[in-house]
């Protein structure tokens, strides 16, 4: 039995552990460690703008060389989510390449901005997740960086869960490049190459960096044949680098991302067909009562979509949710069915025959399920398709004005983006069965007898411009000047914006198909969104400034103070337009007179919000370091674009607007370096509280042809939990890193309660599952390294990244069974041989998910939308590989 450890020997044991100094750093940029010495290397990192040791920087950061990217194979954000804890990656509007960082318990809810932005050369990304999902890409990148908790003063868009920051390779003054083939299982292959060019020496450089991935699809449609879940992109990006004098520096990246690929496979789930039609009454819920049932349940004397007395009205409760029998009794529809010799009842019938043959399907998807069939096989409506092509453009340029006076050692950065899409088409499914439910961007129904459930002919897609926009449409500007006075004391103020003229579905009305067209006219057709809107503009503008007070000029050696504040301001204004589908069946462009549109409704809002950080660090010693950090931040609100027309019809549940939500954190962290009977070790712990007031959450609703959402400041949040990176570092050859994440996330607060279609239950909704955060999130990475001389370096490294249950819907509450992920982990091993035979060649084996673990990745409820499914999207299988990789110029030298 072992004996209990007094309290004062474990206090004077943890004490001399942390007064062992292991000495100075290594002062280095990437991990690669070396086998000459047992140090641990430095990371210099950039949370706070400007270079810094990762162990003095009093805030969580996980930070991911360039060297260790490659070793652990991170080519996809969704890798990242799977081996860094604290962090998790889902996919948004049920699309893969829509990926959704969360941090802490925060991400985003459908229809919101993010709570963790991506960064890539210090700019916020756009995600085009409406139609074309994320451009990110993961090569040729000197480092990521994931910041936890909120980022409201330094960094550009205000979040209120962290950021990741994607930093790329920058030109330099040395020649120096690479190329990479890798070819693996699904028929995969990749290349990606580098080369860096002086032209003149350190003062004009250019570095080309280019990759080209693609892999046979996962899942396969069981009714089409075509490939879902594949991969299909090339990208490149081009550097330069113009340093004219030593206090001018100028930086400019052109990027170019091109999609061409068949989309996600959007799997049948939770499928709740049923739901007895009835009014629920409740002082609790909008109007006072809600209609609830099942729209796909057709059965007379019980479902909402029959003509069963008493639900047939047009609009119900606020909600608008339409019956066949309300649509069919409309006098224009009754005159439009008349005038061909039809009645009521012809009209009734034709739409609950195609509502039928929805059901019909998602019963065969269900029981082929329910049965052990593969979640990687799926029906589907019609082919599927991404095509993207996005360009950026990044200048960076700094000057160095040296001493001034009192403001000491002063510069000035300016960093200036601007997005473009040169198109950007989808059409994909949402729903999980033939005719349930599929969006279209760009498509063309030339013939009103030919829709993708009715004709055997295709349906054209064309260009009509829809997805494109032009350079400055979307744009941002951020102008930095900053200062260490006396060598010890930085100062920075700021100015950050961002616009934005380009609306979620980019400037083209969604077009989508729900219950096969059930409710559109003529019955069959795709319906466009209700939710359209014109001359859309959205910026985000923040003044800011920040301080560090070094203790030690005033005899406080290894004391630090940090204060900032930001103040900001937002802005939106649109054009709300109804765009419907003309009798004739034919959709034409937008701004084509032929489209059937009510009169555009304006609406606009203005917001302010600040942020503020405070920060006190201490060092015992150059390798031991405690802080304590308070930080407020936001995220901006917004215009519930799909709420403003009905509003305008008096639907009660509709809401405008929403307001900014906001976050307010505590952090008290230590780090540290030191040596434990020999063997080198780093310490970085954290713990954290968050409140989060105002939380964003999406509500559904039935607008008549699809289902409709938005936001509302509906809960407050409170997440707590400790972040452990710990790092041993047994020899020079042999490394263990143990990274670990514990997270306590529960609602203070989220007032109202819910009608569940299914069974017509009243339910809190302070009971909602929290999407996003797993209790546990644990790493554990292990790397070995064999020098053999002249016959190379071989490297063997493998991780295990476990996670704990979590939800994976907002709109869990909804569904009778859980939407959400059971604990799974993640195998990764990786065999590197490098300087094969004493060349600059480096050849690798790796194989990702070894144990091919199936798990969720997203879901996109529509139970709530009384829709009856919740899709879901599943991660990568197994997939291995070997890749090849010759290097040259001064990457060539070992």
């Amino acid at each position: 039995m072992m004996r209990e450890i007094p309290k004062k020997a474990l206090l004077a044991g943890i004490s001399a552990i942390f007064a062992a100094s292991p000495g100075a750093y290594a002062q280095s940029n990437t991990s690669t460690q070396s086998v000459s010495d047992n140090e641990i290397s430095d990371i210099v990192v950039t949370a706070r703008r400007r270079a810094e040791s990762l162990q003095s920087v009093p805030v969580a950061i996980t930070a991911i060389t360039a060297d260790v990217l490659r070793e652990k194979a991170i080519t996809t954000p969704y890798d990242l989510g799977n081996s860094t804890p604290g962090i998790v990656a889902a996919t948004g509007s049920s699309q893969r390449n829509d990926v959704l960082y969360f941090i802490r318990g925060q991400g985003a809810t459908f229809g919101s901005s993010p709570s963790v932005v991506t960064y890539f050369a210090d700019v916020p990304q756009q995600t085009n997740s409406a139609s074309g999902g994320s451009n990110i890409t993961f090569y040729d990148l000197e480092s990521v960086q994931v910041l936890k908790g909120p980022q409201g003063t330094l960094f550009g868009r205000s979040t209120t869960g962290g950021a990741v920051l994607l930093t790329p390779k920058a030109p330099s003054g040395e020649f120096d490049g690479f190329f990479e083939a890798a070819l693996g299982n699904y028929s995969s292959r990749e290349f990606t190459g580098a080369v860096n060019v002086p032209i003149f020496e350190d003062r004009l450089a250019i570095r080309v960096a280019g990759n080209y991935s693609y892999h046979d699809g996962f899942s396969k449609s069981l009714t089409t044949g075509q490939d879902l879940d594949d991969r299909d992109r090339s990208s490149y990006r081009i550097s330069v680098l113009a340093r004219p004098t030593d206090w001018l520096t100028s930086t400019t990246i052109f990027s170019d991302v091109n999609i061409k690929e068949n989309g996600t496979a959007s799997v049948l789930g939770t499928y709740e067909p049923n739901g007895v039609a009835r009014r629920v009454v409740d002082p609790r819920l909008p109007g006072g009562s809600v209609i609830t049932g099942s729209l796909l349940d057709t059965r007379v004397g019980a479902g909402i979509l029959g003509v069963t007395p008493g639900v047939t009205e047009a609009t119900a409760s606020g909600y608008g949710y339409i019956s066949v029998a309300g649509l069919c009794t409309n006098p224009g529809i009754t005159a439009l069915y008349a005038a061909s010799g039809k009645s009521v009842a012809n009209c009734i019938n034709e739409r609950i025959a195609l509502i039928n043959g929805v059901r019909a399907s998602l019963d065969g998807e269900a029981a082929r399920i329910a049965a052990g069939g593969s979640v990687r096989r799926l029906a589907t409506t019609r082919p599927n398709f991404l095509r993207s092509q996005v360009q950026q453009l990044i200048n960076t340029t700094e000057l160095n004005f040296g001493e001034l006076g009192f403001l000491g050692d002063t510069s000035f950065k300016n960093i200036f983006s601007t997005t473009r899409n040169l198109h950007s088409e989808v059409v994909r499914e949402i729903q999980g069965g033939v005719g349930s439910g599929v969006v279209y961007n760009d498509l063309d129904v030339s013939n009103p007898n030919c829709t993708p459930t009715l004709c055997t002919g295709q349906v054209n897609v064309r260009d009509y411009g829809a997805g494109k926009n032009d350079w400055f449409d979307v744009w941002s500007e951020e102008a930095q000047v900053s200062g260490q006075i006396g060598g010890s004391h930085d100062w920075m103020i700021g100015y950050f914006t961002e616009h934005s003229n380009v609306n979620a579905y980019l400037n083209y009305p969604a077009i989508f198909q729900t219950l096969n067209g059930a409710f559109t006219v003529p019955a069959g057709l795709p319906g466009i969104s209700t939710g359209y809107n014109r001359d859309y503009k959205s910026s985000q503008t923040g003044y800011f400034g920040q301080a560090t007070i070094d203790f030690a000029a005033f005899g406080f050696e290894g004391l630090r103070l940090t204060g900032g504040y930001r103040y900001s301001v937002v802005k939106q204004s649109l054009l709300a337009v109804n765009a419907l589908l003309p009798p004739t069946g034919v959709i034409v462009a937008p701004d084509n007179p032929a489209i059937t549109t009510d009169d555009p409704i304006p609406a606009s809002l203005k917001q302010t919000a600040d942020s503020y950080t405070f920060s006190l660090d201490y060092k015992f010693s150059p390798d031991v370091m405690v802080y304590g950090t308070t930080r407020k931040g936001f995220k901006q609100g917004g215009i519930n674009i799909q709420s403003i027309l009905p509003a305008q019809n008096g639907v009660a549940a509709a809401l405008p607007t929403f307001k900014p939500e906001t976050v307010t954190d505590y952090e008290l962290g230590i780090k540290a370096d030191y040596n434990l009977g020999g063997i080198r070790m780093r310490t970085n712990l954290a713990l954290f509280q968050a409140d989060f007031s105002g939380l964003h959450r999406a509500t559904s609703f039935f607008n008549g042809q699809t289902a409709s959402n938005q936001i509302e400041n509906a809960a407050k949040l409170r997440s707590r939990g400790l972040e452990l990176e710990q790092v041993i570092r047994f020899t020079p050859a042999f490394t263990v890193n143990v990274n670990y994440a514990y997270l306590d996330a529960k609602f203070r607060s989220f007032p109202g309660v819910i009608v569940r279609p299914s069974d017509g239950a009243i339910i809190e909704r302070s009971r909602t599952p929290i999407t996003g955060a797993p209790k546990h999130k644990l790493d554990v990475a292990a790397r070995y390294q064999y020098d053999a001389g002249d016959t190379g370096d071989f490297i063997l490294a493998g991780n295990v990244s476990y996670q704990s249950r979590t939800s994976v819907s907002d709109d869990a509450l909804f569904s009778l069974t859980p939407e959400e992920q059971s604990p799974y982990a993640i195998v990764n091993l990786r065999l590197d041989w490098n300087n094969i035979m004493d060349n600059a060649v480096d050849l690798s084996i790796f194989v990702k998910n070894l144990f091919n673990e199936t798990y969720r990745t997203g879901a996109g409820n529509l139970v709530s939308s009384q829709l009856g499914t919740t899709p879901y999207v599943y991660g990568d299988p197994r997939v291995y590989g070997v890749q090849l990789r010759a290097r040259f110029g001064r990457s060539a030298e070992r």
